[in-house]
């Protein structure tokens, strides 16, 4: 029994390890960054916080002198917080802070998809493979360094583990049984505090489970057990997400519309992608790439897994009427039929005009980007098709244990095209522009250390965390600042506010393009500089922002000044003895 127990973990440690180290996790630390661009930023604003001692709820490093309120964004991944904080804890570096916790993420998705399939009777070599699948995939490609807390998508493993078991189920009285043991405890935590997507995902696909044992059974205890259960839940992401601001639970959140389901549900001709490594694939890509951003905007392509998962996935309807009318006498047959059952409802719910749709229009449109149910539906799809590997395995044929390995091969060739993620992003690095903008980041920081501002005005005044867009910048760049700055500087940032705050119209209002005496009023709510970010502006109202500015200043007190951003020291006297700009 203790051999067996050790030669799981191994198998465990395979996973986790394998899939850091496909995913490029030992590579990255020949560069000082993985990523900077896009919504990264927000994640390392959030760990460069942590490491700040800020709350989880707010901040006074940002948004100064009103303070960030992250209740206007909030995060519902308690547990990947309590990992940032963990992390945060023991260092003062906020980009290696993010590796470690990739590092980390990665394992934890290697290992969360090997656990899964034990739990589901997968033999260990087998459930290490699957999990190398799960965490080697497109959809982790896709969000990683992007959309951070969506790509470490473990607890979306014990939600898809949960409903599987849930629908093998014959009795009621089963469900009562399982809910007391240790698996379903941790798994029903770990599935609804790793992210809010994941945890409405696992909750919906365990109640369509249940819902079929109602039917199954006439039994109607369990299923209301489990929405009391749901509430509950619901509930206690709220209150951990929000803390003292959750009165701002109806008013705070970004808002969303039921027609964004459109745009980011799950898009099922996306996998047609998985040809790409065919050339008559590529030539029907290359039309539908042509096609798509006409009639598919949004988020979620490039995500569905390879072609092996994908069929596995596409064709769930088929298994599922293939034994419409009985069960399956063989364990594994009934877990694949279990499984498809629970991936045509995915199918169903998520893709663009689904039943997900109905869901945003009658419910909360808050679950908009649909199309993030597909690391469950990867989890059955691996789930199923190592079902059917063993099935062809221990039939002890010639034939069908080569189809075993064909199977086993193309899971794995699936990730292999999708490996070194992490390591493949430190490219952009080496772009010039990319070299030229950190460049003038640290050398306006070190002009406003020189300087020693403790309170930055940040122009243009920009919305946090969804501003418009400029077709030449985004407004990302308003964290860089913060971002490079050293972890123990007393500098205050005036970005982070949101655009439902009072203290932001204070600041629109004030530094509106056009509006006087800006440094003095600046020095009136506690600034001791003024950064404009000159790529916010056009050349028309930059010139009049910097006219304004420079209007009531000596020309000492511009104390940096590039093609992207200019510094002004706006203290009393602003000078002190400080160089002219050159």
């Amino acid at each position: 029994m203790k051999s067996k127990k050790l030669l799981g973990v191994f198998w465990g440690m395979v996973a986790a390890c394998a899939s850091v180290i496909l995913q490029g996790g030992l590579k990255i630390w020949s560069e000082p960054i993985i990523w900077l661009a896009g919504d990264h930023a927000f994640f390392l604003a959030d760990m460069k916080q942590l490491i700040m001692h800020q709350g989880f709820w707010s901040s006074g490093v940002t948004g100064f002198p009103f303070g960030q309120v992250n209740a206007y964004f909030p995060t519902f991944e308690p547990l990947l917080r309590l990992l940032t904080l963990a992390i945060a804890s023991f260092s003062s570096d906020v980009f290696t802070a993010t590796k470690v916790f990739y590092i980390i993420g990665i394992a934890g998705i290697g290992a969360s998809g090997y656990i899964c399939l034990r739990f589901l009777k997968i033999m260990p070599p087998l459930a290490a493979l699957g999990g190398i699948a799960f965490a080697v995939s497109p959809y982790f490609q896709v969000r990683a360094t992007s959309h951070d807390m969506l790509a470490i998508y473990m607890s979306a493993a014990f939600g898809a583990a949960l409903a599987v078991h849930i629908a093998l189920m014959d009795r009621e009285a089963e469900f009562f049984a399982f809910i007391r043991k240790p698996f379903f405890i941790a798994g029903i935590i770990v599935a609804c505090t790793g992210g809010f997507y994941y945890a409405v995902f696992s909750l919906i696909m365990i109640g369509v489970a249940l819902t079929g044992l109602t039917v199954r059974t006439g039994e109607f205890r369990a299923l209301i057990f489990f929405l009391a259960m749901c509430a509950t839940i619901v509930g206690a992401m709220l209150a951990i997400a929000l803390g003292p601001h959750l009165s701002l639970a109806l008013s705070g959140a970004p808002k969303r519309g039921p027609v964004e389901q459109f745009w980011h549900g799950l898009s099922v001709s996306d996998a047609l992608y998985t040809l790409d490594w065919w050339s008559w694939g590529r030539e029907h890509i290359g039309k539908y790439d042509i096609t798509r951003p006409v009639t598919l905007v949004g988020e979620g392509h490039h995500e569905w897994p390879g072609i092996i998962l994908s069929l596995s996935i596409l064709a769930s309807p088929i298994v599922v009427l293939a034994f419409a009318g009985r069960t399956p006498s063989d364990r594994r047959w009934k877990g694949i039929v279990c499984a498809s059952a629970l991936m045509c409802f995915g199918l169903i719910f998520a893709s663009r005009g689904g039943v997900g749709y109905l869901f945003s229009e009658l419910i909360s449109p808050s679950l908009r980007g649909q199309s993030r149910i597909m690391p469950l539906l990867m989890l059955m799809a691996i789930f199923a098709t190592l079902s059917l590997i063993e099935w062809f395995w221990q039939a002890r044929i010639l034939v069908t244990r080569g189809v075993a390995v064909l199977l086993a091969l193309g899971l794995f060739a699936g990730s292999w095209h999708v490996r070194f993620t992490l390591s493949s992003r430190q490219a952009w690095m080496a772009d010039p522009n990319t070299k030229a903008l950190i460049a003038s980041v640290k050398e306006m920081l070190v002009a406003k250390d020189r300087a020693k501002s403790e309170a930055v005005l940040q122009l243009p005044v920009t919305n946090w965390p969804e501003a418009a867009f400029r077709p030449d910048y985004d407004f990302y760049p308003m964290r860089y600042g913060f971002l490079f700055d050293r972890a123990d500087s007393p500098t205050k940032w005036s970005y982070g506010l949101s655009d439902r705050q009072d203290g932001f119209r204070v600041l629109s209002n004030s530094f509106a393009v056009g509006a006087a005496d800006v440094v003095g009023k600046a020095r009136g709510l506690g600034y001791d500089a003024i950064l404009v970010e000159k790529l916010g502006y056009d050349a028309k109202d930059l010139s009049i922002v910097v006219a304004s500015i420079e209007s009531g200043l000596s020309p000492s007190c511009k104390i940096f000044d590039d093609r992207m951003r200019a510094l002004y020291d706006i203290g009393h006297p602003c000078h002190r003895s400080l160089p002219r700009i050159q």
